[in-house]
């Protein structure tokens, strides 16, 4: 993926406050560390997702890896 490193940071960022909720009985994104409102972290999840540099296939191809090397290590266990 050809992304300037504060794009990376974003990226992770997001991924990781997406997979990581504040609660199990709760829906949506967990809040970042910083203080940005929920309005701000919601228009820099769209101004990073509408980025015409890069395409969602190439934005989930790390998923996708770590996913599909996560399901190998289970099936030999």
């Amino acid at each position: 993926m050809d992304l300037d490193t504060r794009l990376i940071k974003r990226y992770q960022q997001l991924v990781h406050n997406h997979t990581h909720p504040n609660s199990k009985v709760q829906a949506g994104m967990k809040a970042s560390i910083n203080t940005q409102s929920s309005l701000a972290q919601t228009q820099a999840l769209w101004r990073f997702v509408h980025n015409d540099t890069i395409s969602y296939q190439e934005l989930n191809k790390p998923l996708l890896e770590n996913s599909l090397q996560g399901c190998r290590e289970e099936c030999k266990r």
